[in-house]
């Protein structure tokens, strides 16, 4: 592959948990990656990098909605979206309205929108890399960065999150 990625490339070796920025065939810098566990896998894509978000909001997908959000809401209450900083609208674009108001119990993932506030408890901590995919994942920064230290870093349900993104923020802006 390298043959057909250019000068300059980012790799994820998803087995490795592990990303590299390579810059006239030499490795930049390395850094540990979380990825996706067993029954959510982060999936191969070979893409450009399109723009980074800064302080991005984290648009929650309908699969986590269902699997985690929900679920979470239905065994507690809605205090759990105040604590995660996460608004919900009507549909996406929709108008914001009261989780409180809503039978969580029957409710339908695709039928909102949850958004999490910017901030340093965001999903994506300081920064989003995107690229295009038909798995709506990316690659971020996260405010859990305990786990860059466990042997096996499977805990995402699909996207890469960054060791030392600010080292990969910069080589990428740089270039």
């Amino acid at each position: 592959y390298s043959q057909i990625l250019g000068v300059r490339y980012v790799v994820v070796t998803v087995p490795a948990q592990q990303i590299q920025a390579v810059s006239g065939g030499k490795v930049y810098s390395q850094h540990n990656a979380i990825v996706g566990r067993r029954e959510r896998p982060t999936p191969v894509v070979m893409t450009a990098l399109s723009d980074i978000n800064f302080n991005p909001y984290w648009n929650a997908p309908p699969s986590i909605i269902e699997r985690d959000i929900i679920p979470k809401i239905t065994k507690g209450s809605t205090e759990i979206l105040e604590k995660m900083n996460i608004k919900v609208f009507k549909g996406f674009g929709g108008p914001e309205i009261d989780p409180d108001t809503v039978d969580w119990d029957t409710a339908v993932a695709d039928d909102y929108h949850f958004r999490q506030e910017p901030g340093g408890e965001n999903a994506m901590a300081t920064a989003k890399i995107n690229f295009a995919s038909p798995f709506g994942i990316y690659l971020h920064d996260t405010p859990e960065r305990q786990l860059f230290q466990a042997g096996g870093r499977f805990f995402s349900s699909g996207c890469v999150r960054v060791d030392k993104v600010a080292i990969l923020l910069n080589w990428i802006l740089n270039g």
